[in-house]
C-alpha cells in the first residue's frame, strides 16, 4: 500500500446548514467548527446568530504524520458564558480520505504529490443538519 506520511491535505470548511439552536429562549447559534488531524488542531471563525452559517471557504492545510490518523471535525455552538455546546460531529479515517483522491486523480490523469477531497457530512443530534467541506 502506498505511503501516505508527509502528504498534504488541504481542507476548505464552507458552510453548515439547518442547525439546532441552543434552547427556546433563542432560535440561533453562534457555530464555529474545530478539527484535529493527529497533533494537529485548527478552528474556523464564528460566525454570529444563524442557523446556516458560511465560514467562507475557510482552507487548512494539514501535513498527513501517519496514515492511522483520523480526521476529526465538531461543529460547536459558541457562548460567552457557558460552555460551548457540541451541535455535530465526525470522524473520518485520514487513509480513506487520502486513497480514494488518489484514486480520482489516477483515473483523471492529474498526477500531484498533493490531495484534497470534498464532501458533505451530517452531524450527530442533528437530524436534518449538514455540513459542507
Amino acid at each position: 500500500s502506498e505511503d501516505l506520511c508527509g502528504q498534504r491535505l488541504y481542507l476548505k470548511i464552507v458552510s453548515a446548514r439547518h442547525l439546532t439552536y441552543r434552547s427556546s429562549n433563542s432560535k440561533l447559534c453562534n457555530p464555529y467548527c474545530k478539527g484535529r488531524l493527529g497533533e494537529l488542531r485548527f478552528q474556523t471563525t464564528k460566525c454570529m446568530a444563524t442557523t446556516d452559517p458560511d465560514w467562507s471557504g475557510d482552507t487548512f492545510e494539514l501535513e498527513v504524520s501517519s496514515r492511522k490518523d483520523h480526521l476529526h471535525l465538531q461543529v460547536l455552538d459558541w457562548d460567552m458564558l457557558q460552555m460551548d455546546r457540541i451541535v455535530g460531529h465526525v470522524k473520518v479515517a485520514i487513509h480513506q480520505v487520502l486513497r480514494d483522491t488518489v484514486e480520482i486523480n489516477k483515473k483523471s490523469g492529474f498526477h500531484s504529490k498533493t490531495t484534497s477531497s470534498s464532501s458533505a457530512l451530517a452531524g450527530k443530534n442533528t437530524s436534518s443538519s449538514s455540513v459542507k467541506i
